[in-house]
């Protein structure tokens, strides 16, 4: 695209046709591009003409990663490397700086995924939880303005406190139920970044948990290779992956078997403490059910809130794995393309050995007689003399 200044206006010239002709910094449509020129003062200069190229961004992609090289510092070392050449260093320089801090942002996103997801999932269950808080204490307050009652007596706190203890176990259990099929269902549909730590759940497992972190790791790792890798190193970690997802698929099942008995245990104890409130009397045993949904939703209300302030702590203490150790800067004050005297030196070179090479293919391809000495070396006869043309 050829860009001509003619006082205050500029100029677009796409392919000889006029295709922009308007004021400096407009914002201007080329093939779909979105353009925004503007010139300093010292460049706007009557009869120059500028020209610039535009690009896909696919086509800007495989040209940066043709020109991207990276290399361990050392053997061994976990410090890389990264350089780009190009013809102007500040826009390279620019280029390298941005590129690894988008690495560094990837990678700190990818950690905070796991609290990312345990934020959403909880605050999906408060929503529900809060809703139905509120209607139970409308119905807590009303009912004990109706009764004209207040508190339960002493045989109804007994029996409330003990079968409060086994409906708290019992949340707990099935909140714990509820994430282990959240769990196996991302695993079954590969959704591993969406996992989530158990003990955001309550569900205090040292197993479980080192099966979860090691997989959200890899996992991490594995991403930031990128999906469509296929590096020796990037099937490594999708074969591990895939070990640690059938291990943690198996424990899961083990786990969730092991919950659903002692969930039926716990039904079973709240179920006599129930046959004995048989024997209170009926406004009694209504508040003591109400009361006992309302502390129940409280509780489970409260331990959520928990569990999310740790989960946004987490997010928030999170840092990147890696760091830059020092910005992108030029290596050289020279430029290092194009090598100039190895340029001169291949020029001499070629001018020596060309004349040399001429002479030798026409020696070589010469069929004709050139002195006496070259007919006396082959022939054993009398030498006569010379027959010289006219022009000689």
């Amino acid at each position: 695209i050829k860009v001509k200044i003619e006082g205050d206006k500029l100029i677009l010239a796409l392919e000889d046709e006029v295709v922009y002709q308007g004021a400096n910094s407009d914002s201007i449509l080329i093939n779909d591009y979105h353009l925004r020129l503007s010139f300093d003062e010292g460049f706007q200069e009557q009869d120059i003409e500028y020209y610039f190229s535009l690009h896909s961004i696919e086509q800007t992609i495989i040209d940066c990663q043709n020109r991207l090289e990276s290399s361990l510092a050392e053997e061994r070392s976990t410090i890389v490397n990264v350089a780009l050449e190009g013809a102007i260093p500040e826009k390279e320089i620019r280029f390298l700086q941005v590129l690894l801090d988008n690495y560094l942002s990837a990678n700190l996103d990818e950690k905070n995924l796991g609290a990312q997801n345990t934020i959403q999932f909880i605050d999906s269950e408060l929503a529900v939880i809060k809703d139905s808080l509120k209607k139970i204490e409308g119905r807590l307050e009303l009912f004990k303005s109706r009764n004209q009652i207040s508190n339960l007596q002493t045989e109804g706190q007994r029996i409330f406190e003990k079968l409060l203890v086994l409906e708290e176990e019992k949340a707990l259990l099935q909140l714990q139920g509820k994430y282990l099929e959240l769990i196996d269902g991302y695993l079954a549909d590969n959704e591993i970044s969406k996992l989530v730590s158990p003990a955001s759940f309550g569900v205090e497992d040292p197993s479980l948990s080192q099966l979860t972190n090691d997989l959200l790791k890899l996992e991490t790792e594995r991403n930031l290779m990128g999906k469509t890798s296929e590096s020796q190193i990037a099937a490594q970690y999708d074969a591990r992956i895939e070990e640690l997802k059938k291990l943690l698929t198996n424990y899961i099942q083990n786990v969730n078997a092991t919950n659903k008995i002692q969930l039926q245990d716990v039904n079973k104890r709240v179920n006599i403490i129930e046959s004995a409130i048989q024997g209170l009397p009926v406004s009694e045993m209504a508040l003591m059910n109400i009361e006992r949904l309302h502390t129940l939703s409280e509780s489970l209300y409260l331990l959520l809130l928990e569990k999310k302030a740790e989960a946004e702590i987490t997010k928030s203490s999170n840092t990147p794995d890696i760091k830059i150790v020092e910005h992108a800067r030029k290596l050289s004050l020279k430029p290092i393309k194009p090598n100039k005297p190895v340029i001169y030196a291949g020029y001499i070179l070629a001018g020596l050995l060309l004349p040399l090479l001429w002479i030798l293919i026409s020696l070589f391809l010469d069929n004709t007689i050139q002195d006496k000495e070259e007919i006396s070396r082959v022939l054993d006869i009398p030498f006569m003399g010379f027959i010289t043309s006219a022009g000689d």
